[in-house]
């Protein structure tokens, strides 16, 4: 069995000695859980974590949750933007059940 690790994410571990802890490996797909009300989408997180993703090589999917309670236009104006560059979306609300059977 091969120990190659497709992509990781790491930190120095705590303490004195410079020792690398990997926090996870092998990841195929990164969904990015968002809400787009109640907080407000703070977009430039998302587009933080979507740059760590495409540095990794770690496939995102954008969960954009909570979108009972936004505007309809508001939250399609956000897939549209994400999915216009090339990325999926997946609209949720588990209040109304939408998306959540995807997410499972």
């Amino acid at each position: 069995m091969s120990s190659h690790r497709r992509n990781k994410r790491s930190r120095r571990a705590a303490g004195n000695r410079p020792i690398e802890q990997t926090l996870i490996a092998n990841v195929d797909l990164a969904a990015l859980v968002f809400s787009i009300r109640q907080p407000d989408l703070h977009f430039e997180m998302l587009d933080r974590f979507l740059a760590i993703s495409e540095l990794e090589g770690i496939s995102p999917l954008i969960c954009l949750n909570k979108i009972d309670l936004a505007e309809e236009a508001t939250y399609r104006s956000t897939v549209s933007l994400y999915e216009r560059i090339g990325y999926r979306t997946l609209p949720i609300s588990a209040i109304c059940g939408v998306g959540v059977e995807s997410v499972r």
